[in-house]
């Protein structure tokens, strides 16, 4: 299994007179500066979204690609057992398909082989899981923090719909900016980047 650690911070300690006084001078700017502005609701709502998507293309605690059925199952439990209600936490709505959840399954799996991708896992149930492998071999694993639940981006739940149909989701891992992690082949990062429109494709 190959592992693609991130660099870590380092801490700058030691900092001289000069610099302990220039940041004095600049915190006491700054918080006269904050007693003259008025926070407004709307100054509040933009940092708000600042932050969130901060937060949401900040690169993860650690990746890797792996070929292990047990490291998949232990990250497809918490996808398949999600319920409606807290699916948006850990989920995200990929594509609606009109067909079935077996017919779905189905044209998903072959529209993945002719993308050059293999299938590496398959739940099945009333809630199919697929997991994907890439390429290059193996499927990419996730951990935004260090003590997070390991995500699987090619991966995807097929979720039927009252009334007919079918909802694909995928999980929150599988992201725009994950093809701009470096430390990420770039045989993956296209088999991930390319993975929402050939699903489309295969669900018209």
């Amino acid at each position: 299994m190959k592992t693609f650690p991130f660099t870590q911070r380092l801490r700058t300690e030691g900092l001289s007179q000069a610099a302990d006084v220039a940041h004095a001078t600049h915190v006491t700017q700054l918080t006269q500066v904050t007693h003259l502005t008025q926070v407004t609701p709307a100054a509040t709502a933009t940092a708000t979204a600042t932050a969130t998507a901060m937060a949401s293309t900040r690169r993860p605690f650690r990746l890797w690609m792996t070929g292990s059925l047990a490291v998949v199952m232990a990250a497809l439990i918490p996808m398949r057992d999600v319920n409606l209600t807290d699916r948006n936490s850990t989920l995200r709505l990929l594509r609606h398909s009109r067909f079935d959840v077996s017919e779905t399954v189905l044209r998903i799996e072959a529209a993945a082989r002719s993308q050059g991708l293999s299938v590496l896992a398959r739940v099945a149930g009333a809630r199919p899981v697929i997991v994907l492998a890439s390429a290059v071999g193996g499927t990419l694993v996730v951990m935004d923090e260090a003590n997070s639940q390991p995500a699987v981006p090619l991966s995807m739940v097929v979720h039927p719909v009252e009334g007919g149909g079918a909802d694909v989701l995928v999980s929150l891992a599988l992201r725009p900016e994950i093809a701009d992690w470096h430390d990420l082949p770039a045989a993956v990062a296209h088999d991930l980047a390319a993975l929402p429109a050939w699903v489309a494709q295969a669900l018209a």
